[in-house]
């Protein structure tokens, strides 16, 4: 028993040792990035990583995200019937979804009341070529949004939309507006 604990506490100041390291070098990278003002800069950046890209993909699906749920049925329903994901995995005890083209995966457990993933603990994010236009669907799907994209202004944009799963989760959507596209695609967006 003795040596369990010895080397659980040596693996715990090692982690702490690592994290130190760690908060040195993400420094350095953030430091790089605050001055990186072109296409090059970022390129020498990525280029100094001592590492590449360990994981090889496997033959079902890429990445999930998952989260834990108190209401799981409502959850469910929001992926299936309001946002039309497709199906990977349901049953009731968990719940996995993705898009028509098997672009990204997020996946939920049911769990009781105070177990569930704190609402400010993460968000899922969506890069959309239309934001309006996507807003304006959800919208007539009866999703009620936290806040809505900035109008175009003389340049093109990168702007974001914000909604929640019926268990709180954050969603957001992203898209880069362009005034002169947008004036001839004018959609009107409901003020909530």
């Amino acid at each position: 028993m003795r040596y369990i604990i010895a080397i659980k506490k040596a693996t715990s100041m090692h982690n702490i040792q690592q994290a130190a390291d760690l908060h040195q070098v993400g420094q350095e990278r953030l430091a790089i990035a605050a001055t990186a003002t072109s296409a090059e800069d970022w390129n020498a950046l990525a280029a100094s990583l001592p590492h590449s890209f360990p994981l090889e993909w496997g033959d079902c699906w890429r990445q999930s995200t998952e989260y834990r749920v108190c209401d799981f049925a409502a959850e469910v329903g929001f992926y299936t019937d309001v946002l039309g994901c497709s199906i990977m995995v349901l049953s009731d005890t968990y719940a996995m979804f993705t898009s028509p083209d098997n672009a990204f995966n997020v996946a939920f457990v049911p769990v009781q009341q105070g177990k569930e993933t704190p609402s400010h603990a993460m968000a899922i994010e969506f890069m959309v070529n239309n934001i309006a236009e996507t807003v304006a669907t959800l919208q007539g799907r009866g999703v009620v949004f936290e806040s809505l994209p900035s109008p175009p202004t003389s340049q093109p944009i990168l702007t974001t939309a914000s909604f929640r799963t019926p268990n709180a989760i954050q969603m957001r959507l992203w898209s880069v507006v362009n005034p002169q596209i947008e004036a001839q695609q004018s959609i009107l967006i409901e003020e909530q």
